[in-house]
């Protein structure tokens, strides 16, 4: 498996956690099983050892099956904050029928950043196998499309260039033309729009 693994086995736990090797499709030697008991009570910890900052994908490793818990709270704890997931532990998991991906997260070198499962509020079986961090290259969010990065002073500045260049010198018959309109409209409100000094 590439990238960063934290296995069941390397996990903390809170509360009592049943080992099983009941689903065959696992990763090391069994999963974890919350066994639909002491709900709200039970939580895994996967902590990666990250020497490298940046940026990583996030999966997590679960055994399916329909008696899973179709709720099962994921929260992922990493340089900019936390992001909480619920997975639906009913579904097979969709890349390479082991995990699902949490999403993108920054990790700080040796930083805090782990992986937390629970049982809360969920009424069937809740799994865990694994947690793995994948290293997403500069050259990978290089590839997305880029979003222009606007300077409201340059566009400003743009605008009044093009006005000027646009603007072509008025002719004196256009002037006049103009004036005669202006003092129309003046005549017709009572006041003064044009400073004749």
């Amino acid at each position: 498996l590439e990238g960063l693994v934290v296995d069941d086995a390397d996990a903390k736990q809170v509360g009592t956690w049943k080992h099983s090797q009941f689903t065959r499709s696992y990763i090391g030697q069994g999963y974890l099983t919350d066994d639909n008991r002491e709900k709200g009570a039970l939580t895994l910890t996967f902590a990666p050892k990250i020497t490298q900052g940046g940026r990583y994908e996030v999966r997590f490793a679960y055994t399916p099956l329909a008696n899973r818990a179709n709720n099962v709270p994921v929260v992922v704890f990493h340089a900019d904050g936390e992001n909480a997931i619920k997975v639906d532990e009913t579904e097979p998991p969709p890349i390479d029928g082991r995990f699902v991906s949490l999403g993108t997260f920054r990790f700080e070198a040796n930083g805090e950043g782990y992986v937390l499962i629970s049982n809360s509020d969920t009424t069937d079986y809740v799994t865990a196998d694994a947690v793995q961090f994948i290293k997403v290259d500069d050259d990978d969010v290089a590839k997305a499309p880029a979003v222009p990065a606007v300077d409201p002073k340059a566009s400003r500045r743009a605008k009044t260039a093009s006005r000027k260049s646009d603007a072509s010198p008025l002719k004196p018959d256009r002037v006049k033309e103009l004036s005669e309109q202006i003092k129309q409209l003046e005549a017709m409100v009572g006041v003064q729009l044009l400073d004749q000094r």
